[in-house]
Order: C-alpha cells, then sequence, then structure tokens
C-alpha cells in the first residue's frame, strides 16, 4: 500500500511531525525504512509506502494535529459495519484526501524540557492471554472452560475486528438456542453453537446470547489485536487481583531525565507548583525543575495520567536517561 503523505494544509515549508507505530509493516519513508515507534518530519510531497507484515497485522500513523475528519459520537474512527465515521464511513480507495489539524494547536508548551519515556514492553508476540472466569462458567461448562485453557487454538482466516475466531478443539458450553440477549464485553470469549470459540473485539455487537466462559483481562487485549490468521492462542486464568496488577503495570510509564541535571520540586517565585503525589496531571504539567549547567528549566510530563511516585529527592542529581517519576496513564 503506498500513499502521498498529507497535504501541507497552508504550513508550507514546515515539516510536519508524524510516527508509526504497532505492527512493523515495512514502512518506508521517500524510499528509507521507517522504524515502528520512530517519528520523523514530513514534508509536502514525501511519500510513505507499507509492504508485507513483518511482525503483529495492524500498524498505526499518527500525525501532529491529528486527521480532522468529522467526529461522530467523540470518535474519528471508521466502523465499516455501520458505515460511519472516518471518511464517508468507507475505506479508503486510491486517490483520497486526508485533512490533517491544526498541529500548533496542539503543540507541546513552550520553553522548558519534556521528560523522556521508558514506553511498556510490546504485545505484539504474546501467545498466551490471560482470562478471568465468565459468569456462564458454572456447571457443566466449567468444564469447557478447562477444556479452553488445556489446549492451543490457531486464529481463522474468517477472523477481523468484530471477532476472532479460533480453530481447534470444540468446547462443551451447553448451548440450547434460546439464551437471552445480554451485554456483551470487548474480550469476550463466547462458544458457539458448534462448540467453536469466538473472542470479541473492538466491533463487536453490544448483546449476543452465546455463553461467555471467559474475558480476556484488559491488559492483554491490545495482543489480540495484534493476532493474525494462523497465529497460535492459548489461554491461562488468574484472578481479579491479578488482572488488576496487570493493568496497572502496563498503565505505568516511566519519564526519564532528558539530560544530567539538579532536579528541585520546590518552586520558585512565579513558577506554578510541581504536581503533587497522586494528583492528575494534564499532558504538559510541570513535575519539577531542572537545573541544566546552572540554567533552570521546567521539566514538563509529556503524558496525561496520575503521577504515582518520585525517584528522586529534592536537589538530587540526576544523569540523562535516569528515571524521573513513574506517571499511570490515562487510557
Amino acid at each position: 500500500m503506498e500513499a502521498p503523505a498529507a497535504p501541507d494544509n497552508g504550513m508550507v515549508g514546515r515539516p510536519l511531525r508524524a510516527a508509526v507505530t504497532g505492527a512493523d509493516l515495512s514502512c518506508t519513508h521517500n524510499g528509507e525504512r521507517w522504524a515502528p515507534d520512530t517519528v520523523r518530519a514530513l514534508r509536502a510531497g514525501d511519500r510513505i509506502a507499507f509492504g508485507p507484515a513483518r511482525r503483529g497485522v495492524r500498524g498505526y500513523l499518527a500525525m501532529a494535529g491529528g486527521i480532522a475528519v468529522p467526529s461522530v459520537m467523540g470518535s474519528r474512527a471508521t466502523d465499516l459495519l455501520a458505515r460511519m465515521g472516518g471518511l464517508e464511513g468507507r475505506i479508503l480507495r486510491a486517490g483520497d484526501t486526508l485533512p490533517i489539524g491544526d498541529a500548533e494547536a496542539h503543540a507541546l508548551s513552550p520553553g522548558g524540557l519534556y521528560a523522556d519515556l521508558e514506553p511498556p514492553a510490546t504485545l505484539i508476540e504474546r501467545e498466551i492471554v490471560r482470562v478471568l472466569p465468565g459468569h456462564r462458567a458454572t456447571g457443566a461448562a466449567r468444564r469447557g472452560l478447562q477444556r479452553l485453557v488445556d489446549t492451543w487454538y490457531r486464529v481463522d482466516a474468517r477472523s477481523d475486528r468484530v471477532g476472532l475466531r479460533l480453530v481447534g478443539p470444540k468446547v462443551e458450553a451447553a448451548v440450547r438456542g434460546d439464551e437471552i440477549s445480554e451485554g456483551m464485553a470487548i474480550g469476550a470469549l463466547e462458544i458457539t453453537s458448534t462448540g467453536d470459540p469466538l473472542l470479541l473485539m473492538r466491533s463487536r455487537g453490544s448483546i449476543g446470547g452465546y455463553p461467555t466462559l471467559a474475558v480476556i483481562i484488559s491488559a492483554d487485549l491490545p495482543a489480540l489485536a495484534q493476532r493474525k490468521p494462523g497465529d497460535r492462542l492459548r489461554f491461562t486464568i488468574v484472578d481479579e487481583a491479578k488482572a488488576l496488577e496487570a493493568w496497572r503495570a502496563q498503565r505505568t510509564v516511566t519519564l526519564l531525565s532528558p539530560a544530567w541535571a539538579v532536579v528541585t520540586r520546590e518552586a520558585a517565585p512565579g513558577d506554578p507548583p510541581a504536581a503533587t503525589l497522586g494528583e492528575r496531571i494534564e499532558m504538559g504539567a510541570p513535575i519539577a525543575w531542572l537545573e541544566v549547567m546552572g540554567t533552570r528549566r521546567m521539566l514538563h510530563s509529556p503524558i496525561a495520567g496520575r503521577l504515582l511516585r518520585m525517584f528522586v529527592e529534592d536537589g538530587e542529581d540526576a544523569s540523562e536517561g535516569a528515571p524521573i517519576c513513574e506517571v499511570l496513564a490515562d487510557e
């Protein structure tokens, strides 16, 4: 797949910052490899191309300012089943043009320094995902749940964003066919009338009647989005405490010092106060001050979330790349 970079939107001569992340889809920028999880500056006329998937199946291209299609129900995503959102509710075609939002309006606060990130470990290669028992996993269905976690399954070619169909041993779940419909969670592991497992994904229906024997924990949902036809998948049961622990670990981000400096938490006259522990902070909020080569610079947070803990005491030295604090990032 190949497409021109975003239109200049009046920013003639100015580079537009963009990043690729998620799956490794052999991306190139003007013929040069563009590695996942890296940022590049794009200019009018640049070309971005994608090729075969090396790892995972879903990749993401993010532009400064965002894709400025109309918002539908608070989202700019495309729902192909409902035919709404995005660009006329359909897939992109050759010749389509996507508008880019005002990057200046979403720019980071001027002045000071922004902390670097230590990103969480990738989930692209995860094959064993953790589940909580579903409310239908009782009686004979409990044996079906045990069968689910005793073997490997493979993702069927008919899988999509609605759900992952799994190929493997049939599962007993006492499907009668006259069950009352109920709300279905993202990550619900249903058993169909044929005994085949079906994992519900982001575009699933909101209600259903098949028995839910298990639900994938929130921390492992991103791993499912990167499973492609033919990939292996296996389940392991955890309790609610482990599920919450995994969610917090995945959302917890370590912020690093961008330079060698003396770290100060005490605000100088006229400076805004630094964020306090346990407080929710916005992107760009001050978390400390750095004295770099005799110059005092504010240290901003590059993400929004809740400040969990500080790794340095007031007045301590921090080398470049040293951990400064932990933030429980917003969803």
